[in-house]
Formats: C-alpha cells, sequence, structure tokens
C-alpha cells in the first residue's frame, strides 16, 4: 500500500538532532573546516579538558544547538555548553564552569536524546535496562528513572516524538516501549510493542502521526516498514536492502529519507513516493550511523569499523569530502541550525595506551594511565 504523503509527511516539523563540536580526553583539540568545493583546514584550537573514559557511544545538540550532550560506555553522561568564536563558528566552552557531569547509569549509555519541545530536557537509556530524565538546569542526578521489563531486555536505541510528549525506547528483543513522559514512573504510562523482524533504528514522522522502523527480516533482507501512530497500523513496508538496514535519518526539510545497511551501502528515498532516488555503493564497511544537515542538502556517514566520516551532497549523491578520523566513528549529528558536524571516534594509542590528542588527521598520547575518548568537530560552510 502506498502512504499518503500529505498526511503523513507535511505539516509542524520536529527537530532533527544534530551536533557541532567536543571535547577529547586530558588535552584535547579541535578543527574547523570550510567548504569550497572541497574541505579546507581553517581554524585550530583547543577545547575542554578532561572526558569520558571509555568511547563515547551516544552524542547529540538540544534544539537550540546551544548545548551538546555525550554519553560513554562508562556510564558517564556530559553536557557542554557552546559558544561563537571570533569566526563567526560555534565551538565547545573551554570553561569547566560550562561543562555538566551527570551520574546514574550503572552500566553503559547506548543511546540519548534531547526533547524537541524542551532546550533543557534529555533522555538516556543504557545497557542497565534504565530509562532516565534529566534536566540540563539540575546538577544532581535524573529527575525520573524507570527500568524496562526483562532480566536480559537490554536498551539499545531512543526517540522523542515530535511533540516532545512520548518517547520510544527499544531493546535487545525487538521490543519497543512508548512511554507517555507526563506519566513517565507509572505502568499506565508505557506501552509495549514486539516487532516480528530485528529492530535498528526507528523515528516519528514530522507531524507524529506515524512511525517508521528499519531493520531486518528473519532471512537478513534489510527492512523499512511505516506505521500509524499511536494505533500502530503497517501502511507501507519493503525490503529496502539486501542487508540490514542499521541507521535510519529523516531529512529536517521533509524531503528525503535515508538508510544505512550492513552491507556498505547507503540509500537517499523520496519521501513524496516513499520510493529510492539514488544508492551510494562507496562504502566498504557496515553503515552505522548517519545525518541530514539541517538544510538537508549533506549527509554524513559513518562506520564502527572505518576511519573516516563520508560527506555526501544529497542532491547528487556525490562524495563532496572525506573526513579521517583516529580511529572507528562511533556516533554523529549535525548542529540543528548551522553547518557544523559532531562525531565521537575510538581513540588511538601508543604502547601501553595514553590520552589521545590532536585535531583530524593526526593525534598523539600521553603514556600511561587509561587512554580517554574524544569527539571532534567540523564545521562546514558554502560561504566563499
Amino acid at each position: 500500500m502506498q502512504l499518503p504523503a500529505a498526511a503523513f509527511w507535511l505539516l509542524p516539523a520536529f527537530i532533527i538532532s544534530t551536533s557541532t563540536s567536543q571535547q577529547g580526553g586530558g588535552e584535547n583539540m579541535a578543527s574547523a573546516w570550510e567548504l569550497k568545493g572541497r574541505l579546507e583546514k581553517a581554524v585550530h584550537g583547543e577545547v575542554g579538558g578532561g572526558g569520558h573514559r571509555r568511547k563515547v557511544t551516544c552524542l547529540k545538540f538540544n534544539r537550540s544547538g546551544s548545548l551538546l550532550a555525550t554519553g560513554a560506555a562508562d556510564g558517564s553522561l556530559r553536557i557542554y555548553a557552546t559558544v561563537s568564536t571570533p569566526q563567526g563558528l560555534t565551538a565547545l566552552s573551554s570553561s569547566t564552569a560550562s561543562t555538566l557531569d551527570l551520574r546514574g547509569h550503572e552500566k553503559g549509555l547506548s543511546s540519548l536524546g534531547w526533547n524537541p519541545a524542551s532546550d533543557t530536557q534529555l533522555a538516556t537509556c543504557g545497557y542497565d535496562r534504565t530509562v532516565r530524565l534529566w534536566d540540563a538546569r539540575h546538577k544532581g542526578h535524573e529527575t525520573h528513572k524507570v527500568t524496562t521489563a526483562g532480566s536480559h531486555a537490554v536498551n539499545v536505541n531512543l526517540a522523542w516524538s515530535p511533540n516532545g510528549q512520548n518517547l520510544a525506547v527499544s531493546n535487545v528483543h525487538d521490543q519497543i516501549s512508548f512511554f507517555d513522559v507526563r506519566r513517565f514512573s507509572s505502568a499506565e504510562g508505557c506501552k509495549r510493542m514486539s516487532y516480528k523482524y530485528e529492530v535498528h533504528d526507528f523515528s516519528w514522522s514530522p507531524a507524529g502521526n506515524h512511525w517508521v522502523v528499519c531493520g531486518a527480516m528473519r532471512n537478513g533482507t534489510g527492512w523499512l516498514e511505516v506505521y500509524t501512530y499511536p494505533r500502530q497500523d503497517s501502511v507501507f513496508t519493503t525490503e529496502a536492502h539486501t542487508s540490514t538496514c542499521l541507521a535510519l535519518s529523516l531529512d529536517p526539510t521533509h524531503q528525503h529519507l535515508a538508510l544505512g545497511s550492513a552491507d556498505g551501502l547507503v540509500s537517499i528515498w523520496g519521501l513524496e513516493e516513499l520510493l529510492p532516488l539514488r544508492t551510494m555503493d562507496r562504502f566498504n564497511t557496515a553503515v552505522s550511523s548517519l545525518d541530514f544537515s539541517y538544510d538537508g542538502r549533506w549527509l554524513a556517514v559513518g562506520s564502527e569499523d572505518s576511519s573516516s566520516i563520508d560527506v555526501t551532497e544529497v542532491a547528487s549523491g556525490k562524495q563532496l569530502a572525506l573526513l579521517k578520523t583516529e580511529g572507528g566513528v562511533n556516533a554523529l549529528a549535525w548542529h540543528p541550525k548551522a553547518c557544523l558536524l559532531a562525531w565521537s571516534h575510538e581513540m588511538g594509542g601508543g604502547g601501553g595506551g595514553g590520552t589521545g590528542v590532536g585535531s583530524l588527521g593526526g593525534s598523539s598520547g600521553s603514556g600511561g594511565g587509561r587512554k580517554e575518548e574524544g569527539v571532534r568537530f567540523v564545521s562546514v560552510s558554502d560561504r566563499v
């Protein structure tokens, strides 16, 4: 059944989370880049000190882009304030007073997301089977916490509804729990749905009346399905890729949808007809993260098995830039109001391991101690 485009994709947009910059461990460096036919190094400097002790698994900006949240495999959660540089770029504040450390998760974080209706409310989920709500104005623990059902039902991913009233959280058993945030801690505030296929990524439609899910069928074929919300009636389903669909992103301008798969393919779909427009096959490893820029012109593509980020022009599918990183890319996101990209990657280290420092294309380490994971940023601009 073909999806009625107007009912699904038009009307109010929701914030597609994005990101800008970030810190590494110990001593941290960042590089900003401008797009002038190709990416060129523009400015270079240091940002923020300290860092997550294990890899950064998730990161996102709030709706205004004023705050960046990062979550790590050690259960730590950090919030950074952004500042404007003399060059007109957005960077992270180097002041420790502008950095907020939040503790509560007993195991690593798997996903986080800002409420699209609030600049300060943040949701996280992790391997301790908890889902937590935080307020960036509070410097203590979470404001609310629930433990999801199932002794081995580790939480994997989460997404907010456009109006910020509902939160969806998936687990490893291909179940998604839908929470009414207004009744977050009550049993009546949670409804759970089990899917017959493997679930990897998902999102609400801009109007909030449909629900988009991608993953894999039992034979390993990549799967894309659209449901009504809140009834959860399937209105569109297709075999989208020959292998598992791992990542999904909706264009903030409501023109395109992108899918990344385990076979290293990325497809861009038109939302009016929900048909694939183009497929890029230049990726040699599984695509685990992708995100559209705020204006829908560029798509950033990353892989945990590749030390680079591909920046694609959406209109043509051509590669605009290949950003070299120091390790596999764990997460990436664009800023919601500027062409600024943030990502986290595995840090390299010498001998016995050290603190990774440096900007794109290079790193150094301080011997001994535990390795700290970092996030690097790149600013992309079409200014002539």
